[in-house]
């Protein structure tokens, strides 16, 4: 990645001159800890008037800045002055940032014992990280099935932030909606790029967590508007992806959800596998699918009706029609 050239009138185009001058003493003040570079999150903490340094994050775009948010209240206009810092610090003194692609790279030649030593090291400094590393591990009834969902897990983590952070008060919304948008734009630019695991794993984050909050929101109908436009990139990354790719994975956790997520979600997610299910790219998924419908029982579903599409989809396809039949009368039986 390449990563994007940021001036500072860029950061003063997006502040007020308070914020702006506050933030530069900070800078110089070296108020940021722990700055970090990922793809194109930037992160880092900031010491502040609170006990605890406040948590900042920067989305950066290949065209500069895409959205900020920081732990803090400050909600006046603009980027707050720890928001301000982090960035100037990328601008000013990016040898002090850490590029994780190096790290990774040396952690995957680590023995198991090195890794589950550092971990252990971790959650003795750190023990708010124990959710992420339990979500890393192969606990049954968890999303964790395979190499990729680790992934999920982490975006998981920061779209819970996003939530809690944004969406608890109505004038906040707009700012936490953008910063699930950016996200979003992110994934179809990987997906552009080829990186459809990471891509797929951004989406299916933003699927998952957008439906368990759903309640949880004032703007209901602009939350479930942005599940169908996210399960709608999903879908058209899923199918140019490399074989390598593990979309079955993918997918049987949308189609988990489904028997999860409140009733208006069911036809959504469905009718995504259905599409999915009739590409002949994806040879193995309406078998998958079949099987885990059938494991799952209808009679557990919020919408019968939009599984029993699924199911009957799957027998048109695969020209079962005794099943396609029988399954069809009995539903009209009933």
């Amino acid at each position: 990645m390449q990563p994007p050239e940021i001036a500072q009138y860029h950061i003063q185009e997006r502040c007020t001159e308070q914020s702006y001058m506050r933030g530069l003493d900070y800078f110089y003040d070296g108020a940021i800890s722990n700055p970090i570079l990922h793809d194109y999150t930037l992160s880092g903490t900031c010491e502040g008037t609170d006990i605890e340094p406040y948590r900042v994050t920067v989305e950066l775009a290949p065209t500069g800045i895409a959205t900020a948010n920081c732990s803090c209240l400050y909600d006046w206009g603009g980027d707050c002055k720890h928001i301000v810092a982090l960035l100037l610090t990328y601008v000013n003194a990016p040898d002090t940032i850490l590029s994780l692609e190096p790290l990774f790279a040396t952690l995957e030649a680590q023995p198991k014992s090195s890794l589950l030593q550092i971990i252990s090291e971790l959650l003795k400094y750190a023990p708010e990280l124990a959710p992420i590393v339990q979500a890393y591990s192969d606990i049954p009834g968890t999303l964790q099935e395979s190499e990729s969902l680790p992934l999920v897990a982490v975006y998981q983590e920061q779209i819970n932030s996003i939530f809690r952070d944004s969406f608890t008060e109505q004038h906040q919304f707009d700012r936490g909606f953008t910063q699930l948008e950016v996200l979003q734009q992110k994934a179809e630019l990987l997906g552009q790029q080829g990186e459809a695991e990471h891509a797929l794993s951004i989406l299916l984050a933003l699927i998952h967590q957008s439906v368990v909050h759903y309640s949880d929101t004032s703007q209901k109908n602009g939350l479930l508007e942005f599940v169908e436009e996210c399960l709608i990139s999903f879908a058209e990354i899923a199918v140019d992806a490399p074989e390598s790719v593990t979309i079955l994975e993918h997918c049987r956790m949308l189609l988990r959800l489904s028997f999860d997520a409140e009733q208006v979600f069911t036809p959504l997610l469905t009718s995504s596998l259905a599409e999915l299910c009739w590409r002949q790219e994806i040879a193995d998924l309406p078998v998958a699918i079949e099987q885990d419908l059938m494991e799952q029982g209808l009679d557990k579903s919020p919408d019968r009706q939009a599984h029993v599409q699924l199911l009957l989809t799957l027998y048109f396809q695969a020209g079962r029609t005794e099943d396609y039949r029988r399954l069809a009368q009995s539903e009209e039986e009933e």
